[in-house]
């Protein structure tokens, strides 16, 4: 059995107790009329009932963790990141005008004031990726809506944009060659990053659900009770508040445990593709053309060796064979 510590640093600790607290918060003003029938049939504890509720909640929400990033990255429901795209967008292209002056300024003669500003501008602009447009490589660019997509997005297309290969297609077969101790590290740091946008979500999603509440009371007030919850308007509006911090406040934590994630992928790539080469040149099973003529690239480059080219047998001279055949049968 595991020791306490250990059950509560693991990844599924994270990834369904933190987010299922914070949907547990919100929710529960709602389901406490079933919650006390359930208490008043069955002989289950308060304590006990809220950890069910809690764990329940929360593997809810963790199974639609695949879902969660595409809103976040803005592959479903693109109308919530439209926003957030067009200001990437702007901010993107004028920061990065910034940077090139700066750097064209202090190309012969170094300034504090403007190193520390190169320095901040750098770092923003890092959260985007490079290498898709042909024309000028080193140019930062805005893949995705919202800068949590970006930073993502840095990591995927990493092994694409540096060494022309699918990352995300050979996710898994670019890790298996990494070595151990870096793939550990990584699965740590993303599972850390995965439980903030988790907790982050459950945060949007307390916040949505009082917002309907909010109507619901103004509208039964108005006409007849329609909701029968244990909430008041001022605590729904506490709840919105407090869904709409948390929402926030995870998702900017989310961003920096996200870099450090893809810092430890792209190492994984950097170390993982000599063995990846290796591979692709012996696997019997076929890979894509294109994939094959781009590791065939890779191997001159770095100045591997191409296991796939077996050289030839040596030529066998059937009749001088038979000939000494025979010699050795005269012989006896």
């Amino acid at each position: 059995m595991k020791p306490v510590e250990e059950a509560f640093a693991s990844a599924a600790f994270r990834r369904v107790v933190l987010p299922g607290i914070i949907i547990t918060i919100g929710v529960h003003p709602i389901l406490d009329p079933w919650m006390r029938i359930v208490q008043a049939r069955y002989p289950v504890s308060p304590p006990i009932l809220s950890l069910i509720e809690v764990i329940v909640l929360g593997l809810a929400v963790s199974s639609g963790l695949q879902w969660i990033y595409y809103i976040y990255e803005g592959f479903r429901l693109p109308r919530l990141t439209a926003v957030a795209r067009w200001m990437n967008d702007r901010r993107v292209a004028k920061l990065q005008a910034e940077y090139r002056r700066l750097r064209n300024a202090t190309a012969g003669a170094g300034s504090a004031v403007h190193s520390e500003r190169i320095v901040r501008l750098y770092e923003f602009l890092n959260d985007f990726p490079t290498g898709t447009d042909q024309a000028d490589p080193t140019a930062y660019h805005v893949e995705r809506p919202t800068r949590l997509g970006n930073i993502i997005a840095t990591y995927e297309l990493y092994a694409e944009t540096r060494f022309g290969i699918d990352g995300v297609h050979f996710w898994e077969h670019l890790l298996a060659f990494a070595p151990e101790r870096m793939t550990r590290e990584f699965d740590d740091r993303y599972a850390f990053a995965e439980s903030l946008v988790l907790t982050s979500f459950s945060g949007a999603l307390v916040s949505l659900l009082h917002a309907f509440v909010l109507i619901g009371l103004a509208v039964g007030a108005a006409i007849e009770p329609v909701l029968s919850v244990s909430t008041t308007p001022t605590m729904s509006t506490l709840l919105v508040a407090f869904g709409i911090s948390t929402w926030f406040f995870f998702y900017k934590a989310a961003l920096p445990a996200h870099r450090a994630a893809g810092a430890v992928l792209r190492a994984c790539v950097d170390c993982s593709i000599p063995r990846f080469i290796e591979w692709s040149n012996s696997v019997p099973v076929p890979i894509p053309a294109d994939t094959v003529s781009k590791v065939n690239a890779l191997t001159n480059y770095l100045k591997l060796p191409n296991p796939s080219v077996v050289p030839p047998p040596p030529a066998v001279n059937r009749s001088s064979g038979l000939i000494t055949f025979i010699r050795r049968v005269l012989q006896r």
